[in-house]
């Protein structure tokens, strides 16, 4: 099958001398095309963004939105396995915790701690915080909607999808943040949940094993907690470890706001076992 980029290729000729120049900037930058908006490549085109509709069209898409999506899809679907066919043979326990060893090391240097930085502000300062993650990607949200409300955060956690995701958001405000767990096999309630994300004014964050997928969200910030290992199962082990680091950056940067709240659940978690025992 021939991908988007070899379509506008040959359809070169056929184009107008500026709808040449925007086939030419998204050929020359096509593996980072998803980082800029309809804006951007127009002017850095050197034309207008109504030539750049046009120019989707012209190769068979409603219009620019629709051509960027498809372009996210073509580059996450080159990032995908069939778990099946590479988890062949087994690896061993060894072959495990070496590369655990060497994606927790390579996890280190990767990681931005002005990042974590952010992520830790938004969180503090969000009246509500929605924790949201499909199938396996909602462990790691799960994890956080265990030690964020003893925190004195305020969560709303869900792993649905369709009618009853979007009743979910129906109250997110622009005061909130969402913290979506979203890995290569994007659906389109992630794109819609991100849209929705920046149409009411929300922060948005992504836990991710992909740049692809955190720039194609329009993410306020993310991070990769991509495994090296190719399994038929989603590891959450670095996502889990993410998770652990954002908990403990919360607890030192707000520890005016967390530490009574942690000490208000300890002593009711005291209470309740000191009266269980003198019943």
């Amino acid at each position: 099958m021939s991908s988007i980029k070899d379509k506008i290729i040959s359809n070169f000729d056929n184009f107008s001398k500026n709808e040449k120049r925007i086939a030419t900037f998204i050929i020359d930058n096509y593996d980072t095309i998803s980082y800029y908006n309809g804006n951007e490549i127009a002017e850095n085109a050197d034309t207008s963004k109504a030539t750049l509709v046009r120019f989707s069209q012209k190769i068979g898409y409603k219009g620019f939105i629709e051509l960027k999506r498809e372009i996210n899809n073509e580059q996450l679907s080159s990032i995908k396995h069939n778990p099946y066919e590479t988890f062949l043979p087994t690896p061993c326990t060894e072959s495990i915790f070496s590369n655990l060893v060497n994606d927790i090391n390579n996890f280190e240097k990767a990681i931005s701690p002005n990042t974590i930085k952010k992520i830790v502000r938004y969180i503090a300062n969000a009246s509500a915080v929605y924790l949201i993650g499909f199938g396996s990607d909602s462990i790691a949200m799960k994890y956080l909607y265990n030690y964020l409300p003893i925190c004195g955060i305020k969560c709303i956690y869900t792993d649905e999808q369709g009618v009853s995701l979007r009743e979910r958001l129906i109250t997110l405000s622009k005061h909130d943040l969402v913290i979506m767990s979203n890995f290569s096999d994007m659906e389109d309630d992630d794109y819609m949940v991100a849209r929705y994300a920046k149409k009411v004014g929300a922060k948005f964050v992504s836990m991710t094993n992909s740049d692809i997928v955190g720039n194609s969200l329009n993410a306020d910030a993310y991070v990769v907690t991509k495994e090296s290992a190719e399994t038929f199962y989603n590891s959450p082990i670095l996502s889990i470890l993410l998770c652990n680091i954002i908990l403990s950056e919360l607890r030192h940067t707000y520890k005016e706001k967390i530490e009574p709240e942690l000490k208000k659940y300890s002593d009711a978690i005291d209470f309740m076992k000191n009266s269980q025992e003198h019943q």
